[in-house]
């Protein structure tokens, strides 16, 4: 599932978590396995994504999902722009143990 595009794109999520404490953009876990979306944007517009996180297990990364394009944000600071056709954050795990931070806001 990790490595599977489709699976990621999917409009559905699935996804398991052992543990997982804190808000929606920003807590620890252990044992995530799946795809979770955090965030949807249904409209055009832009936004500032500041993405931090950990991994002291497994395999984690958070995705940009835009019609059929999908890309993995590294940590630091994006700025990305929502098509009219919307737009998910999610993030993606493997047997993934750490935490994750992820801030958004308009540009200014």
């Amino acid at each position: 599932m990790y490595d599977s595009n489709d699976y990621i794109q999917a409009s559905g999520d699935s996804y398991y978590y052992q543990d997982r404490v804190g808000s929606t953009l920003s807590f620890s876990f252990r044992s995530f396995t799946g795809s979770e979306t955090l965030l949807s944007y249904p409209v055009a517009q832009d936004c500032r994504v500041e993405v931090d996180y950990e991994v002291l297990q497994g395999r984690f990364k958070v995705v940009w999902i835009q019609g059929d394009e999908l890309a993995e944000l590294t940590m630091g600071e994006h700025l990305l722009v929502v098509s009219r056709n919307g737009a998910r954050l999610k993030v993606v795990g493997d047997h993934a143990q750490g935490s994750v931070s992820i801030e958004v806001a308009q540009p200014e």
